[in-house]
């Protein structure tokens, strides 16, 4: 059985007996995003994301049964309306690669969704054979500013190993493992630097593992 995230963002907890605090090993999915569920326990679905196999718990009204997701969101963030004009108040906003379900009604530059509210056509692009058109760093310069937010995988919040794998996605069309240390394993030919890095052995786009954290190089040194 498959839920869809039916909020900006939800959170996939690793322990639903203390919900306020974050746990070890947990994630978000953005609007759309895919959970596959194994069982109910009380309030909360547990099961995976679809994208990753991330094992966590999601609360149960948070995860709609609507028809598979056809479209992304290729921006950094937008809204959905209630009607197509951008006068009209936001009902909710969606961050990058957050999935939605269009019709083929279009009015204004806007598109309806299948639960009839309207996005910015422009905005979104098919999932089938999405490839964002420029190199990795451009994408992760839109994220300039995002607040650190931990296991956040959106422009609301997102940390280190999120926006790898949010890039990854993007590029690649492939998510790597979530958290720093298997995601290391997944997608890294590895580079041993000794004490130093050699800025030769660097280029833009490259992605760069520290003890618990990863990042992406802007150029040679940066």
């Amino acid at each position: 059985m498959i839920g869809y995230a039916n909020k900006t963002t939800v959170d996939v907890i690793e322990c639903p007996d203390n919900p306020q605090r974050i746990g070890k090993q947990e994630s978000q999915q953005p609007y759309g995003g895919a959970f596959d569920i194994k069982e109910e326990r009380g309030d909360y679905y547990y099961g995976s994301c679809q994208h990753d196999s991330y094992v966590g718990h999601v609360l149960k009204n948070e995860l709609s049964r609507n028809q598979t997701p056809t479209h992304l969101i290729r921006v950094p963030a937008t809204h959905i309306y209630p009607e197509p004009t951008f006068k009209s108040r936001p009902i909710l906003s969606l961050s990058f690669l957050s999935r939605i379900t269009p019709t083929p009604n279009e009015e204004n530059d806007f598109i309806q969704l299948n639960d009839n509210s309207w996005i910015f056509k422009e905005h979104i692009s098919p999932i089938q054979d999405f490839i964002m058109p420029h190199d990795m760093v451009r994408t992760a310069e839109s994220f300039l500013g995002t607040a650190y937010l931990y296991a956040g995988r959106s422009s609301l919040g997102i940390d280190c190993s999120g926006l790898i794998q949010i890039l990854m996605m993007a590029h690649y069309g492939k998510a790597p493992a979530r958290d720093c240390g298997d995601q290391e394993k997944d997608i890294v030919s590895p580079v041993d630097f000794g004490d130093t890095m050699n800025p030769k052995h660097l280029q833009r786009n490259d992605i760069v593992y520290f003890k618990g954290h990863v990042g992406i190089m802007m150029n040679e040194t940066q």
